[in-house]
């Protein structure tokens, strides 16, 4: 898909990977919908495009049933259109064992993290096969949608579901001619990572330098968007998380964020 004058939606467009996949967006010559829970970073985001009418901005919960309902329609009376969406809003749960952690807080993170999307999608396909058009849908989840960690048990479900969702809803789209991408990020020093910094500079020196320290000899277990979070990780064969990567289009950085559901071109349905 050419990004030049077509229409996308991004959630998470507040800050963070959202923002830059927004701004990333504008720079391409799209027109963007930025979606947040904050009216004030969505302010923020437009002040730092300066795009004019290009941008939009759009205060809702994502897991609000019907606002979600309500949004293409909201999208469609600024911009006439919707070509893309980009589901990148997302939240990270207590740093506790799966006996610890509260249900609500559980229902939350899968909220947010999984159902959000998927109703998304769901209401972006709908209209994009009524109208018989082509399009693309580009989900973010993260490198815990691949491998596991310790006590992110809700985070791991929502984030592996996210990426089952991305291969079903590619099988059942592709027909239509709506392309549908995962993105596994690894670790990214973004808002949303910053409880496990402070955690981690703690734990290896008390300042931030020090929550982005190695925490082995070899130097790896960084927060270095490449390799993701290695503490407490179950760490597969190198080789098979290459190729999961390669297949799920993992990149490194907000802006790779951005980048990569790009180039990620490889044809209706694929994943």
């Amino acid at each position: 898909m050419k990004i030049q004058g077509k229409v996308f939606v991004v959630t998470g467009g507040g800050n963070g990977i959202g923002r830059e996949v927004v701004l990333t967006l504008l720079q391409k010559g799209a027109r963007v919908a930025a979606v947040d829970l904050s009216d004030e970073r969505l302010a923020e985001t437009a002040a730092i495009a300066k795009a004019g009418d290009r941008l939009s901005t759009h205060a809702l919960n994502v897991t609000d049933r019907e606002a979600v309902a309500a949004l293409p329609g909201r999208v469609i009376a600024v911009h006439k259109n919707v070509d893309g969406l980009f589901n990148v809003a997302g939240i990270i749960q207590k740093f506790v064992p799966i006996d610890d952690l509260a249900i609500e807080d559980i229902e939350r993170v899968m909220a947010v993290n999984f159902r959000a999307p998927w109703l998304l999608s769901c209401e972006f396909a709908r209209r994009r096969m009524a109208a018989q058009q082509p399009g693309r849908i580009v989900n973010i989840a993260s490198v815990h949608g691949l491998v596991a960690s310790v006590n992110k048990g809700a985070y791991l479900a929502a984030k592996h579901g996210l990426v089952g969702l991305s291969k079903g809803v590619a099988l059942e789209t592709a027909t239509q001619g709506i392309a549908v991408n995962c993105i596994c990020p690894g670790w990214t020093d973004t808002a949303i990572i910053q409880p496990q910094i402070d955690l981690r500079a703690a734990k290896f020196g008390g300042d931030r330098d020090a929550g982005h320290a190695p925490v082995d000899g070899r130097g790896e277990g960084r927060v270095d968007e490449a390799r993701g979070e290695r503490e407490g990780e179950e760490v597969r064969a190198v080789d098979e998380r290459r190729v999961a990567a390669a297949r799920l289009g993992r990149v490194d950085s907000p802006r790779g964020c951005a980048d990569g559901a790009r180039r990620a071109d490889t044809g209706p349905g694929r994943v």
